[in-house]
């Protein structure tokens, strides 16, 4: 459930940026009161809730994306990989990689062998619809993934020339997505192997820079954590 709570930090905080409160104080890495997986799922809870009912509070989303951020770092076990798509094959180290139980989240800085930038994100999670009321509303859940139990999620994205954790696609750049799962998408298979992760599929350029939608471009990749 690790990347599921990461992701939902991190669509909240995107969410924040634009009404945040400018005197909330972020919470340093590793430091006292430093938000842990349980207290994020709690606060994504109870933001959702507001959300629904309109009484949203701005200064939470501020303080959750303040320290989105620090979540992320307490799972930055060190990982590396390799990806071929498209004529490259990129290498890349990771800043967020998490392996266990089934799940697998590996996000991190590549470079081509021309040496361009890309940003690798490679994740998997399957949880029970028990697991995912831990932090989500059940009718968040029921409008997002229907009457699904288990709910599987395995996603790649190849971001060119991003390269922060908390970036987005750059324009005039290529976007390589693939995704399988509960959703209905097949576009990709994945193996997991308690810290690694190997897998193949067919991309799109979301960006439309080497192909329209419809193109599709095949790829493999291997990563692990440490």
């Amino acid at each position: 459930m690790t990347k599921r709570i990461i992701a939902a930090a991190v669509a909240l905080a995107f969410l924040a940026a634009g009404c945040g409160d400018d005197g909330a104080s972020p919470i340093g890495p590793g430091g006292a009161g430093a938000p842990t997986p349980d207290d994020l799922g709690e606060t994504t809870s109870e933001i959702l809730e507001n959300l629904a009912d309109g009484s949203l509070d701005p200064g939470d989303l501020d303080d959750l994306m303040e320290n989105a951020q620090d979540l992320a770092e307490s799972f930055g076990a060190s990982g590396s990989g390799t990806v071929s798509i498209n004529g490259d094959t990129i290498a890349f180290t990771s800043e967020l990689c998490f392996g266990g139980q089934g799940d697998f989240t590996i996000d991190g800085p590549g470079v081509t062998s021309d040496g361009s930038a890309v940003w690798v994100s490679i994740d998997h999670s399957q949880d029970s619809r028990a697991e995912m009321a831990e932090f989500m509303d059940e009718e968040l859940i029921t409008t997002v993934y229907g009457d699904a139990d288990p709910i599987v999620d395995s996603n790649i994205s190849l971001d060119y020339g991003r390269t922060e954790l908390f970036g987005g696609s750059i324009d005039g750049q290529p976007s390589f997505n693939a995704s399988a799962g509960t959703l209905g998408q097949e576009d990709m298979a994945i193996s997991i192997d308690g810290q690694t992760a190997s897998g193949s599929g067919s991309a799109t350029d979301f960006n439309g820079v080497v192909g329209d939608f419809d193109d599709r471009f095949d790829f493999t990749f291997s990563a692990g954590c440490s």
